[in-house]
């Protein structure tokens, strides 16, 4: 119960923590190279706690490996996102209170959708149902890792989302797009870093 509590948590924990050591670098002065590193201690330990707790939780170790994983790749696209703040001119504070904001809106799809849905114009609700599921990843770990599907759960039973038929995305389908949108974002940012250097040389 703790390791499969824990593990859901990952991605609002990481989502705050991750950025927040990201911006304390930054803050200090650190080189890309210590942040990284710092930001790679901080996710192992996280890794390292999360099996300890599945070492005692008696479930198989396909769902910590899973799960740890999908947590690389959500942490890749943190560490992207944090990043293309900062090539915006915002501050490191600011940039990690942006991606604070950004977690919560993709952790909260299924308690905030409903309007959207009611909204969406006739045939386009079951695309919008899946966009808030394909996101989330809460959602994702709950139902392709744990094989529990959320919005049976008596707070989200009967909401508009609960109600339509949709598609829950594979763990690790979601994992590579946050990977592959976190690798885009860095390099964004690099480009911003690269243009910036340019306009102040002239």
């Amino acid at each position: 119960m703790a390791f499969r509590l824990a593990a859901l948590a990952s991605p609002l924990l990481l989502g705050f923590g991750f950025p927040f050591v990201l911006a304390l670098g930054r803050e200090r002065g650190w080189s890309l190279r210590h942040r990284a590193g710092s930001a790679a201690i901080a996710g192992a330990s996280w890794v390292g706690i999360l099996g300890i707790l599945w070492g005692f939780s008696g479930q198989p170790i396909a769902r910590y490996l899973e799960s740890a994983c999908f947590l690389l790749g959500f942490a890749s696209l943190l560490w992207g996102l944090f990043h293309l703040f900062v090539g915006l001119t915002l501050t490191p504070a600011v940039a990690q209170a942006a991606c604070g904001i950004v977690v919560s809106l993709l952790v909260g799809t299924v308690f905030y959708f409903d309007p959207i849905l009611e909204a969406a114009p006739a045939g386009s609700h079951r695309v919008r149902a899946n966009a808030a599921i394909d996101w989330n990843p809460y959602a994702v770990m709950a139902y392709s890792i744990f094989e529990e599907d959320i919005l049976t759960r008596r707070v989200l039973y009967g909401t508009r989302l609960s109600e339509l038929e949709r598609s829950y995305p594979e763990w690790a389908r979601a994992a590579l797009w946050y990977l592959l949108l976190g690798f885009w974002f860095h390099v964004g940012f690099l480009g911003l870093h690269a243009l910036k250097a340019r306009l102040r040389g002239r």
